[in-house]
């Protein structure tokens, strides 16, 4: 039998100035592992997800974080 997969999406229009906005999507799938339930890998794709989408937009818009201290997320 296949194992069950999991899937999980993540997105953000940021304000870049001068009437402009970036968009940044990121997305994984994955299978749930032995002995792990769906909640549990969906937590751990989740968190995956986000960080990465955080570090591209930490990557290409820096000024978003300059304000507000390293605990946005």
């Amino acid at each position: 039998m296949e194992p069950d997969r999991i899937s999980y999406s993540a997105g953000m229009k940021v304000n870049i100035g001068n009437y402009e906005s970036a968009d940044f999507h990121v997305s994984m799938s994955s299978d749930v592992s032995k002995g792990e339930t769906s909640e549990e890998a969906l937590a751990r794709i989740a968190k995956f997800v986000d960080k990465a989408l955080e570090n591209k937009i930490r990557e290409h818009v820096p000024s978003r974080f300059e304000d507000e201290g390293d605990d946005k997320w």
